[in-house]
């Protein structure tokens, strides 16, 4: 099939896009992962008002030093009454996960809940489950579609090979998602009053950018105009219908993670 093209000029549309596009700037070429890597996608649901939750968040951090897993902290808002508000909680993470439960769980959710390539889903507290699944899960999947991340001449490039749907599925949603990768926080309300908690790759954003249809793909994002300091890292993932499996990542980080 022809590649398509899509270049994104719009400011005020991308924002986050234009983000990624100075990391590029600071990254060693070594920091990208070649296409025909496979990267496990790990999501965890977590808040640092739930009691439960430090022994995942910990799990995580130690997931994400592992170079075939891209490990993502997404904290949820829902906790916050208790009486400390999370200070890197947001709505549309407690969406992402309301989608992930209307469409495997029944509409459950809660914390620490950790999905695995937008389709399985485990206590996130519970190391060997989680890890058993990854196993399972790396050892039965299907071809991987490439995503690799380029700088060329003032652009940031998200080049998406090609690969085929699955039947009855029209498009998988393109996300570009910019995280931090280590924090730690003095956590003085709530069920963990008192603690001291580190989280790792915690996601600042996270933007739709484009559909992918089976054909090549190429996104191009300007990087003019742009601010940005401290240590950020990037990662684009290719999912099915929004927030079904995810079939595609890619990830380009500032910085490597201290545990």
């Amino acid at each position: 099939m022809d590649k398509r093209v899509i270049s994104v000029r719009s400011r005020c549309a991308i924002g986050a896009f234009a983000v990624a596009a100075l990391l590029v700037l600071t990254v060693p070429f070594s920091a990208l992962h070649a296409a025909e890597d496979r990267l496990t996608v790990v999501e965890l649901f977590t808040s640092q008002g739930c009691s439960s939750c430090p022994p995942a968040d910990a799990l995580l951090s130690k997931l994400a030093t592992r170079p075939d897993i891209l490990a993502l902290s997404l904290p949820v808002t829902y906790w916050d009454y208790l009486g400390w508000q999370d200070s890197f909680a947001k709505p549309e993470h407690d969406t992402r996960q309301r989608d992930y439960a209307r469409r495997y769980a029944g509409g459950r959710v809660y914390t620490p809940q950790i999905v695995i390539d937008g389709v399985h889903r485990e206590i996130g507290s519970h190391r060997k489950a989680v890890q058993a699944v990854i196993a399972i899960q790396q050892a039965g999947r299907k071809p991987v579609v490439p995503v690799l991340l380029t700088q060329r001449q003032g652009t940031f490039s998200i080049d998406i090979g090609e690969g085929a749907l699955p039947a009855g599925v029209t498009h998988a949603t393109v996300w570009l998602i910019r995280f931090i990768p280590n924090r730690e926080v003095a956590v003085r309300g709530g069920e963990n009053s008192g603690r001291r908690i580190t989280y790792t790759n915690i996601v600042e954003e996270l933007s739709p950018i484009g559909m992918w249809h089976g054909g090549g793909l190429k996104i191009e994002l300007p990087q003019q105009d742009i601010g940005l300091e401290g240590d950020k890292g990037i990662a684009v993932l290719v999912q099915l219908d929004g927030t079904g499996e995810i079939i595609g990542a890619g990830r380009f980080q500032l910085s490597p993670l201290v545990n």
